[in-house]
């Protein structure tokens, strides 16, 4: 089974911020500097979780990551754009 969210929209999820490009950008970096962790989801893909990489690969069942694009019919929500 696949998300209904983009990876994107996850990070934005976890960290409870609007999902914009301003925050997709600053969000994305604070997870990249944590290194070895990425969000994923269990059985609900609304509610991420960040979790370690190699816990996710002991147990790729469990964990599901997110994918960059979501196919048209799954996505869910739209970008807000910032106006500056």
């Amino acid at each position: 089974m696949s998300s209904q969210y983009t990876r994107d929209q996850a990070i934005c999820m976890a960290f409870y911020v609007d999902y914009t490009d301003e925050n997709v950008k600053i969000y994305k970096k604070k997870l990249e500097e944590l290194d070895s962790f990425e969000i994923c989801w269990t059985e609900v893909d609304s509610e991420p979780v960040l979790v370690s990489l190699l816990r996710i690969r002991s147990d790729p069942l469990k964990y599901k990551k997110y994918k960059d694009i979501v196919p048209k019919k799954k996505r869910i929500g739209s970008r807000k754009t910032t106006i500056n």
